[in-house]
């Protein structure tokens, strides 16, 4: 699933309170989207390279 307004992959963990929870792909801190922030990630996101370091920057407990 893709996060539009991070821009970055995300792995659909679930719902809480109304809101997305999604995993850095490969592991780290949860974060929480609105469903409005949300898409499902197409193949060419997901061989895009520039979501791949914004995800490990995730994934190494990085924050914005």
């Amino acid at each position: 699933m893709v996060d539009t307004d991070r821009g970055v992959i995300g792995e659909f963990r679930g719902m809480v309170g109304g809101k997305y929870c999604l995993r850095p792909i490969g592991g780290g801190r949860e974060w929480e989207i609105s469903p409005q922030c949300a898409r499902l990630a197409t193949d060419r996101d997901r061989a895009n390279p520039l979501l791949a370091p914004r995800g490990a920057y995730w994934r190494d407990g990085g924050s914005r």
